[in-house]
């Protein structure tokens, strides 16, 4: 009975864990062509939780939810990193970058 108990222990902790994996680095962000100066901006994170989407409209999603994150008119992420997670039921995609203003980098 003890046995039972401990394996059945074991299996659920097995099911309930997660584990996180990096899909990839980038430096920008971005569907306009700008030119970056040296602009300070601020650290945001976003993320997509995912169970029948597609990776690249989960990564969007992550990205346009950093983002917001930030604040009206920061529209580029730069120096960031794009993570996923998997739990048992859904997928996780974590988006984490400096987000700048386009207009505010633009001679």
């Amino acid at each position: 009975m003890i046995f039972k108990k401990t394996i059945l222990i074991a299996l659920l902790s097995l099911l309930l864990t997660s584990c996180s994996t990096s899909l990839v680095n980038f430096t920008t962000l971005s569907n306009k062509e700008t030119t970056i100066t040296n602009q300070v901006g601020v650290r945001v994170s976003g993320s997509a939780k995912v169970f029948l989407k597609s990776k690249k409209e989960a990564i969007d999603e992550a990205i346009e939810n950093a983002l917001k994150s930030a604040g009206e008119g920061y529209d580029i992420l730069i120096n960031g990193t794009i993570k996923i997670k998997m739990h048992l039921f859904y997928t996780e995609y974590i988006v984490e970058g400096t987000a700048i203003k386009s207009k505010d980098t633009i001679k």
